[in-house]
């Protein structure tokens, strides 16, 4: 019964979070052919359509980056059931605004305002969707929920591609647009978690640092996270949160402390990582990519990513587990490098006599490239990060580097056309140059965290002054007191 429980509050939390974020990163992708009908009959619109179409994309990250912090905000203060609740609020109207604008046929601008709402909602629900799927699961299936959560992700992708691409084919009889269809599907999801949610608990951890012991004690019993196989139940017992005594540590001793602000360096810089080594280009602009390199249906192409992105998921279920993460990042950087090369030198030597053949390498190459992000590059920065900060603290941790994650999303959805127009090809120089220079900092500056509780990780971010506290220095004193409780409480086993 109690895993019955676990999977239900997972799918609940799911479908309706991290299936949104999947659907709305690849949407637009192959929609844009329909967004430029919307736009020529828009009026008074200064700017051209690959302003339009960047803006499409980048407006949506940038809703991203806002959400993140109202979820990291909610999420403390409200719990994580709540907060994903509320956030329907901003998901179904960003969705149900570009509906409408695809069946009536309104202006452009309503599309860029459901983008952005979108967004939030998808900002919100990347911040607290994942702790609240850890939090509600016993330590020894965690990595297999942590991987689900990539895979959930990676098929709302596919979902949203392989609508595009098969929307000429769909027959409303003129009761709706098949682009409007496509867009306002994932309603159906956000339907569903409004349905299921308010019949399961909040996650134990999040009812007892506000203060909820009975609460989260029900939630405990609910999930079945009892003994040494719950997060919770070690940190209910060995260190149980007092009212008056729930606030995390102020900002200023954070910047102060190495353990805090250390790891924090890594995690948005692995995120950094993640989004500037091409992926959103991918994401975003795949079918552009495709066509030109030459395919002449080159949305066929984007549905193979999202295929690829799918089974490299399941793969990485039973592989994350046996190598170092480290390990695993710095293949999947290798890899994506020879691949952006190659791919880079391919488009360029393209001209309009190019064969088939040449047209077919570079979309295999672009596609390995795909393959080896998911092998690495894809999931790890989520773990590390996950790894690298007790609860008290993953919150807020999780609002600061999910925002850079967006703040590069939005980065790259906003240049990459541009860039493209002027360097052509020659933008994966770019993206292989970073990625050379991200290997390097990961072999560096980033811990392996593979097999090792929380405070075997930060000893690898101490220096020996961290340890040297000064009588008269009640401050210092008081946070490495803090740091200590909090790491005790959680040694017995945050690790995948």
């Amino acid at each position: 019964m109690h895993k019955c429980h676990v999977l239900l509050a997972a799918c609940g939390n799911m479908i309706g979070s991290v299936f949104q974020y999947g659907y709305g990163l690849g949407v637009m992708n192959s929609l844009k052919d329909s967004l430029k009908v919307i736009f020529d009959n828009s009026e008074n619109i200064s700017f051209g359509f690959t302003t339009a179409f960047s803006l499409t994309q980048a407006l949506w990250a940038a809703g991203g980056a806002v959400g993140s912090q109202i979820g990291g905000f909610t999420g403390k203060k409200l719990g994580r059931k709540n907060t994903l609740l509320l956030n329907n609020v901003f998901i179904i109207s960003g969705l149900f605004l570009q509906f409408l604008t695809f069946q009536l046929g309104i202006s452009y601008c309503w599309i860029l305002a459901g983008r952005f709402l979108n967004g939030i909602g998808c900002g919100v629900a990347m911040t607290i969707s994942p702790i609240y799927l850890i939090e509600n699961s016993p330590i020894r299936h965690r990595g297999a929920f942590g991987m689900s959560y990539s895979l959930v992700l990676n098929f709302g992708l596919f979902v949203s591609y392989l609508l595009g691409m098969m929307r000429t084919d769909f027959n409303f009889n003129g009761l709706m647009d098949t682009s409007a269809f496509v867009v306002g599907f994932p309603i159906i999801f956000a339907l569903f978690q409004l349905i299921i949610l308010p019949f399961v608990y909040d996650s134990p951890d999040s009812l007892e640092q506000r203060g909820h012991h009975r609460e989260a004690e029900l939630a405990g019993q609910y999930y079945g996270l009892h003994g040494k196989y719950s997060i919770w139940s070690a940190v209910a017992k060995t260190n149980p949160v007092p009212l008056g005594r729930r606030e995390s540590i102020p900002l200023y001793k954070i910047i102060k402390n190495e353990t805090y602000y250390k790891p924090l360096a890594v995690g948005c810089m692995m995120m950094v990582i993640q989004q500037l080594t091409g992926i959103s280009a991918i994401h975003f602009y795949s079918t552009s990519i495709f066509e030109a390199a030459g395919m002449s249906n080159p949305k066929v192409e984007t549905v193979i990513v999202g295929v690829i992105k799918i089974l490299t998921t399941v793969v990485m279920i039973f592989v994350t587990g046996r190598f170092g993460r480290k390990t695993l990042m710095q293949t999947s950087l290798i890899g994506m490098f020879v691949c952006s090369v190659t791919t880079a030198a391919l488009l360029i030597s393209m001209n309009d006599n190019a064969s088939n053949v040449i047209s077919m390498t570079t979309v295999a190459f672009v596609l390995i490239f795909v393959i080896f992000f998911q092998f690495g590059t894809g999931p790890i920065p989520g773990f590390i990060t996950s790894e690298l900060f007790v609860a008290s603290e993953r919150t807020r941790a999780a609002s600061i580097t999910v925002l850079v994650n967006w703040i590069c999303n939005a980065i790259m959805g906003a240049v990459f056309p541009y860039m493209a127009e002027a360097i052509g090809g020659s933008i994966f120089f770019i993206f292989s140059t970073f990625i050379l220079v991200s290997s390097i900092y990961l072999h560096f500056f980033v811990p392996e965290t593979k097999d090792k509780t929380i405070s075997d990780v930060q000893k690898f971010f101490e220096s020996e002054k961290i340890n040297k506290v000064q009588p008269n220095d009640s401050d210092a004193a008081e946070c490495n007191a803090s740091v200590v409780r909090r790491f005790s409480s959680w040694k017995i086993g945050l690790q995948n």
